[in-house]
């Protein structure tokens, strides 16, 4: 009797010890990182060559790539892909920009996350990082050349023309990335976007417009992702090294986006309904585009900024004969302040930095503070103004007439120098670099 009762005590056990070693164990995903090697250095601004593979034995439902600080917050654009079936492997560069003031703290990492749908799993690898120092490299000057052709002007630091070439098309957007050193355009007839290498202005990539809309309405560059407001309804997110597509937002088949902002979470677009002209304020989650919230606006909108490191937006508006100067909470999907500027419409603005600003009307260029929520008059107007530039490296002020640029230093708005041009222009984009 005894031996019985010691074989039972022994079966219990044993099937104790194996029930919880199958309740502990749990399958993880296998990542083999081959890209970039552990501790690897980088100068920022660059592209960090990401090497990997995932394999499972169940299905994967997503695989998350970001180079993360020490608090896990991201340094760089999470990039997301969606396999199908169990293994994947990827093989790409992943810009990362110069660090900002609250992540410039070591160590970080390159973060790999792996979801099954159950469970998620997370891989790192250490890099070091650093901020390069930043140069002014000079501009491009986008410029109508004939019909339907435009004239791109590169001027090195000094204002010297180094090189130009004619491109097919009406201007309709442009945007410049630092770190790739990548001029972006839109233009109408045909409508196409494409990007120029800024060392010789070799056309890299284009994307095609779609129908029944094809329009290209503006465009916002943000680590290493182009955003393109389209004529069809919708925003897409575009890589900027390859120009293949990342995501859309959904298609707002009565409403048009035009102005594109981008904070921390959130990418907003100023949009026009199709019919009646009702203007809407629609923001989305930034990694997927994802809707998020809807306001409703009377506002014209000329330029709309990110705030700091806030999703707070600055909106440089009009309404009737005044123009309004809006802080608004993406967060909370409402006005913060509405500051109103009395019989002046804004034509132009430029960020000097998240709390001052320069804006142009009809009879002149001012400044304004959001500390002092006041403007001031810093130059007469004596022609049109196209456009109006900060060079944040110089100090420089650049005012953008039809054919000439004139150049102020900042903030005592001297004459410094004016370029002269032959051809019409249509915009500049100042080109940052190392």
């Amino acid at each position: 009797m005894r031996n019985i009762f010691s074989a039972i005590s022994i079966i219990l056990l044993l099937w104790i010890l194996i029930s919880c070693n199958k309740k502990s164990y749990v399958k993880e995903p296998i990542v083999n990182i081959y890209e970039p090697v552990n501790k690897q250095v980088y100068v920022l601004p660059d592209e960090i060559h990401i090497d990997f593979s995932v394999e499972h034995d169940k299905p994967i439902e997503y695989i998350r790539v970001s180079i993360d600080n020490s608090e896990m917050t991201h340094v760089s654009n999470a990039y997301y892909y969606y396999p199908e079936g169990n293994s994947y492997n990827a093989d790409f560069n992943l810009p990362v920009e110069i660090l900002q003031e609250k992540v410039v703290a070591p160590p970080y990492y390159m973060h790999i996350v792996v979801s099954d749908f159950a469970t998620v799993s997370n891989t790192y690898r250490e890099v070091e990082l650093s901020n390069g120092k930043m140069k002014y490299k000079g501009c491009f000057v986008v410029a109508k050349h004939g019909v339907n052709i435009l004239k791109i002007s590169y001027l090195d630091d000094l204002f010297n023309i180094k090189y130009n070439f004619g491109i097919s098309g009406n201007y309709m957007a442009s945007g410049i990335s630092g770190t790739l050193g990548r001029l972006i355009i839109a233009t109408r007839l045909p409508d196409y976007v494409r990007a120029y290498n800024s060392n010789d202005g070799n056309r890299e990539w284009i994307k095609v417009a779609q129908l029944p809309y094809p329009l290209f309405n503006n465009i916002r560059i943000d680590k290493g992702k182009v955003y393109i407001s389209t004529g069809i309804g919708r925003i897409i997110a575009l890589d900027n090294g390859t120009g293949s597509q990342l995501f859309n937002t959904p298609v707002l088949r009565d409403t048009v986006p035009g102005n594109i902002c981008l904070t921390n979470d959130y990418l907003i677009s100023d949009n026009t309904l199709r019919n009646s002209g009702l203007r809407l304020w629609i923001s989305y989650y930034k990694p997927t585009g994802v809707k998020y919230n809807m306001f409703i606006t009377n506002f014209e909108t000329v330029d709309l900024y990110a705030v700091g490191t806030l999703n707070y937006m600055i909106a440089f508006c009009n309404n009737g004969t005044s123009g309004h100067i809006i802080t608004f909470n993406v967060d909370g999907n409402y006005i913060y302040s509405d500051f109103v500027i009395t019989d002046k419409n804004i034509n132009h603005s430029c960020k000097i930095d998240s709390e001052n600003y320069l804006f142009t009307t009809d009879k002149g260029i001012f400044s304004f503070s959001r500390n002092s929520e006041a403007i001031v008059k810093v130059s007469d107007i004596e022609e049109g103004v196209v456009d109006i530039e900060y060079n944040y490296i110089n100090n420089q002020v650049l005012i953008v007439h039809f054919n000439k640029i004139d150049i102020f230093s900042y903030p005592s708005f001297n004459k410094i120098e004016d370029i002269e041009m032959l051809d019409s222009i249509r915009d500049v984009e100042l080109l940052y670099g190392h």
